[in-house]
């Protein structure tokens, strides 16, 4: 029984390790600018600070250390609308939907944001907003499949699953500059707190038991857009997280838009992990003044640990226009 509860813990931990295996308790993605608003309900999307788009579509398909088999695997969903009312204040609405997978662990998310955005002139220029995320997540393991290799072991009689509600709070500053010599630069910044309350599950049987525990994940970002001739912009951006007993864990990253058509993504995790992408954007497919931004990104380790893991992929898609 107890080399069973330890694989247990150490699938666990893999599931939620995140891309830099870092006990991460939720989906990780390296392509924040797509999914940022997993890690802070209050962020605005770019799709609306830099096209003016207040309708969005996403979705992403991310596989971890691809060189196992029972490796994470995470798909996710998202919509996202942002209403146009002419005042100081506009609502950010949204629903996602997260599946990750590892081994015989696996877990389903549902949540709904929900943000006020306040400003004192054009809201796509900038302003505060203040957000929250509250959902249900399904954590199931599926012990049956186990049964072979632990035959004696009562957990292997049937699957095990429990649900449990989820609540993020996240607070963003975002602002254009126009003049001086920040012209044509764009701010966003922001900080959040999810897997916040509700933090025991227990998943019982007649004779035994286990707890299953998350801990609050603390998150900062920053990103700088400057635009240049030609439409061309360089962002750099940086992504902060910070677990309990975990050592905080940082992204920087650099955005290269080639005449707001194509783009490419450098960067580096402190944890010792690179990050390459590229994007493509395509205009006006199904009518006027619509976006569909693809991205494929690579994260490869430079652990030594890295190699047998095999490295990250992920590609994402994000459709988006203006009602």
């Amino acid at each position: 029984m107890k080399n069973f509860i330890n694989l247990i813990g150490c699938l666990f931990l893999i599931v939620f390790s995140g891309t830099h295996a870092h006990a991460q308790q939720q989906a990780s993605f390296s392509l924040y600018n797509q999914f940022e608003g997993i890690y802070n309900p209050s962020s605005v999307p770019d799709e609306y600070t830099i096209y003016e788009h207040n309708l969005i579509f996403g979705a992403a398909t991310r596989r971890q250390w691809a060189n196992l088999s029972t490796a994470p695997k995470t798909q996710f969903l998202k919509g996202e609308y942002i209403t146009q009312f002419e005042n100081t204040f506009n609502l950010l609405m949204g629903g996602y939907i997260t599946n990750d997978q590892a081994g015989p662990i696996s877990i389903t998310g549902v949540s709904l944001r929900l943000a006020g955005i306040m400003s004192n002139y054009d809201p796509v220029l900038g302003g505060i907003s203040a957000g929250l995320h509250i959902g249900a997540t399904q954590y199931r393991i599926n012990t049956t499949s186990l049964q072979s290799k632990y035959p004696n072991d009562i957990l292997t009689a049937q699957n095990t699953q429990a649900s449990k509600p989820q609540l993020s709070l996240g607070v963003s500053y975002y602002n254009s500059f126009k003049h001086g010599i920040f012209a044509d630069t764009k701010l966003n910044t922001g900080f959040s707190i999810t897997n916040l309350g509700f933090n025991q599950k227990v998943f019982k049987d007649q004779s035994n038991e286990f707890d299953l525990t998350t801990n609050l994940h603390y998150y900062a970002y920053a990103k700088i857009r400057k635009s240049f001739y030609s439409e061309q912009a360089l962002e750099f951006n940086t992504w902060i997280r910070y677990t309990q007993n975990i050592p905080m864990n940082a992204d920087i990253h650099m955005i290269f838009d080639v005449n707001d058509n194509f783009s490419l993504e450098l960067g580096l995790n402190t944890s010792g992990t690179a990050h390459g992408g590229i994007g493509l954007n395509l205009y006006d497919i199904f009518s006027n003044d619509n976006l569909m931004h693809i991205e494929y990104a690579f994260n490869p380790s430079f652990l030594q640990a890295g190699g047998a893991f095999g490295n990250t992929h992920e590609v994402s898609i994000n459709y988006s226009f203006k009602r």
